[in-house]
């Protein structure tokens, strides 16, 4: 298993027991964008439900240097969005 499959395996698995993780997995924040995204997509093919839509936010200012760009976007899942 990889460190990108493990994060979001931990993700996943925090997400379906409905529990908060103590820290985030495997020690630091990913480096860049790409490699978020790619934890993003990891969790989200093995999520038992579907897209159904999109969300969308600015980066914060503190976060801006280690992320460029204007805004993030996210999956948003059926049973989640209304």
């Amino acid at each position: 298993m990889t460190k990108l499959e493990s994060i979001a395996g931990a993700f996943r698995a925090a997400r379906l027991a409905a529990s908060p993780l103590p820290a985030y997995p495997a020690g630091a924040v990913p480096a860049t964008l790409a490699e978020a995204y790619a934890i993003q997509r990891a969790a989200i093919a093995a999520w038992p439900d579907r897209v159904a839509g999109w969300k969308v936010a600015a980066i914060a200012p503190q976060w801006r240097d280690a992320y460029p760009g204007e805004r993030v976007y996210g999956r948003c899942l059926r049973r989640r969005c209304s």
